[in-house]
């Protein structure tokens, strides 16, 4: 992963399809199946914008779009260090406040091109408060300008259906348009 970091230009940021293809992950970027979490995030996003989110259409975004560089979604890991889920031995800590803050300031600087940023994971609130700058209220909503942050559940907790997605990304929608961010 290091390696490919660095034939990419060891920049802040990847093309996510460019950087599994770089550590020979091609299943996520391919026809086929949807990565559980990315399919709940994609779902809520499709939702959002109001575009098609049946299971194809997820697909093909999650395939063509999903944290592309040229695309209208930034998927970025709060860990330094990537594991396949929370239950993989590795240091979670290394770079954490590091990280905090460089994202904290790209979201700062960002502010008002950023439409919407979820951050999920109720074992990281504390994170995501520290990144959003705020406390966040019961139903894990705040605005920040023209920024809409929702704090979740992770995608693939139990007990979560698609219909929590599409009321999140629903609701979501309904509180853009009421301060007119979307275009």
């Amino acid at each position: 992963r290091l390696e490919a970091w660095r034939q990419l230009g060891s920049r802040e940021l990847n093309d996510c399809k460019s950087f599994h293809e770089a550590i020979k992950e091609y299943r996520l970027h391919r026809e086929g199946k949807l990565v559980p979490t990315w399919r709940s995030l994609i779902l809520l996003l499709m939702t959002f914008l109001e575009k098609p989110n049946d299971r194809e259409s997820l697909r093909s975004y999650q395939r063509s779009h999903w944290g592309s560089s040229s695309g209208e979604t930034c998927v970025i890991e709060l860990s330094g260090l990537a594991a396949r889920n929370l239950n993989a031995p590795r240091d979670r800590e290394s770079f954490r406040e590091e990280r905090i803050t460089k994202i904290r300031e790209r979201l700062n600087e960002n502010n008002s091109t950023v439409k919407l940023v979820v951050m999920y994971g109720r074992t990281r609130k504390e994170s995501w408060e520290k990144i959003a700058g705020r406390t966040f209220p019961p139903d894990g909503i705040l605005t920040s300008g023209t920024t809409i942050i929702a704090h979740t559940p992770a995608p693939v907790a139990f007990g979560l259906t698609n219909e929590y997605w599409e009321e999140l990304g629903l609701l979501l929608r309904n509180k853009a348009k009421s301060f007119g961010t979307r275009s």
